[in-house]
C-alpha cells in the first residue's frame, strides 16, 4: 500500500510534494479521515503546507462533513 512505500522513503526526502500525494490519494479515494490525519502528520514532521495542500485537505473535510449528515 502507498503508506508503506511512503514510510520506506528516507525522512529527509519527505517534502510537501510527497505529503500532498498522500493527502490527495486519501481524499480522492474517499478516505477523508486518513487524509486529514496525514495533514496533521505533515505538520508534526515540520513540513509546511503549500498551495496544493489545502484543496486536498478541504476536500477531505467536506467528505467528513458529508459522512456526519
Amino acid at each position: 500500500d502507498a503508506r508503506k512505500v511512503f514510510g520506506k522513503i528516507p525522512k529527509p526526502n519527505h517534502d510537501a510534494f510527497l505529503w500532498n500525494v498522500m493527502i490527495r490519494g486519501y481524499a480522492t479515494s474517499g478516505l477523508s479521515e486518513e487524509a486529514v490525519d496525514a495533514y496533521y502528520q505533515m505538520q508534526l514532521a515540520g513540513i509546511l503546507p503549500d498551495n496544493f495542500t489545502f484543496p486536498f485537505v478541504l476536500k477531505a473535510c467536506a467528505g467528513i462533513s458529508a459522512l456526519q449528515k
